[in-house]
C-alpha cells in the first residue's frame, strides 16, 4: 500500500507544467514537457538533433489572436551551456533552439503538429493523456483551461492523426 501511495506522488515520466511569461507588457502561457526517470528525478537527455520527434524536452509559447489559440515559439531543449555569472563558471540546461512560429496557416499547422506528436508520444510513454490529474498542469486552472481549448480548437482538430 505504501509503495502504491509513493508511486502516485511521483511525477509522470513526461510531465506537463505551465509557466506564465510576460513580454512587452503582454501575458503569454508556456506549456512545458519535463522529463523524469522512474524514481521521479529530473533527467536531461542530450541529443544530436533537438528537432527530432524523440526529443520530448520542449516548451510551447501560446497566445491568442482574434479568439484563436496560436503558437508563437517552440523551445527545443537538449544542450548543456557553460557560462560565467558573477565571476564564476556555471553550466545550465538551456534551449538549444528557439523556433519562432509565424502566423501563416501552414506555419501554425506545422507547430500544432509538433505539439500533437508530443502529446501522442508522452501519452504512450505515461499511459495517460495530458488532461490527466497526474500532470502538474492539471493543478493550474489557467493552463488546464488552455489545454482544453487547444484540444478543442479547429487548428488542432484539423491535423491528421500522426502515427506513432
Amino acid at each position: 500500500m505504501f509503495k502504491k501511495f509513493f508511486e502516485d506522488k511521483l511525477p509522470p515520466l513526461r510531465d506537463f507544467h505551465g509557466i506564465e511569461v510576460i513580454k512587452d507588457s503582454e501575458k503569454y502561457l508556456k506549456v512545458c514537457c519535463s522529463l523524469h526517470d522512474k524514481d521521479g528525478e529530473s533527467i536531461e537527455l542530450e541529443c544530436d538533433d533537438v528537432y527530432d520527434r524523440s526529443n520530448h524536452d520542449k516548451s510551447f509559447l501560446f497566445s491568442t489572436l482574434e479568439g484563436q489559440v496560436i503558437i508563437l515559439e517552440i523551445l527545443h531543449y537538449g544542450k548543456w551551456h557553460e557560462y560565467e555569472f558573477l565571476g564564476a563558471s556555471h553550466v545550465g540546461w538551456i534551449p538549444a533552439e528557439v523556433e519562432k512560429i509565424g502566423l501563416k496557416k501552414d506555419e501554425q499547422k506545422r507547430a500544432f503538429n509538433v505539439f500533437k506528436e508530443l502529446l501522442l508520444d508522452t501519452q504512450k510513454i505515461n499511459g495517460f493523456s495530458i488532461i490527466d490529474k497526474r500532470h502538474s498542469i492539471h493543478s493550474e486552472p489557467e493552463f488546464r483551461s488552455l489545454i482544453i481549448r487547444i484540444l478543442n480548437s479547429k487548428q488542432f482538430k484539423e491535423i491528421e492523426d500522426v502515427h506513432l
